[in-house]
């Protein structure tokens, strides 16, 4: 069964930065080649991204507004996009309550974040919240 899946923007920004979270991230597309997983994204989500663009630490990192421009097409382009109905505010942060929204009319599985305040929300309806590592680890073809 396609496991139905969101990746929050922290992750993303790490994917962009490089290092192990880019290595996972490759694996997690082989899953979506391999029809394992299905990634799902809003409108939100897409402006939250976009955002990494005007954050010093990124321009630092030479992370520009063409970088992410593209990696967004790519994401888009492997991806389906979700509008949003659910207004659900349990979590502590109010900015990731979009994802919270997104994990209930996308209908997921799993919610894959690094943000403290989601994780500990862990389930929201049927959809698992857990970092990258975890998921990874927990994904029956997942080689681990």
């Amino acid at each position: 069964m396609k496991k139905r899946i969101v990746i929050d923007c922290n992750i993303f920004g790490s994917v962009l930065l490089g290092g192990s979270t880019r290595e996972q991230f490759v694996e997690l597309l082989k899953l979506q080649n391999s029809s394992s997983v299905k990634i799902h994204y809003c409108d939100e989500l897409i402006i939250e991204i976009e955002k990494l663009a005007t954050l010093k630490y990124f321009m630092d990192k030479g992370i520009t507004e063409a970088i992410i421009t593209e990696f967004i097409s790519f994401l888009k382009s492997r991806s389906k996009r979700i509008s949003l109905k659910s207004d659900i505010a349990s979590n502590t942060d109010k900015k990731g309550n979009f994802l919270l929204n997104l994990s209930v009319d996308s209908k997921l599985h799993y919610l894959i974040t690094h943000d403290k305040n989601l994780l500990a929300v862990s389930r929201i309806k049927n959809t698992e919240i857990l970092t990258l590592d975890d998921f990874l680890t927990s994904i029956n073809d997942y080689p681990f």
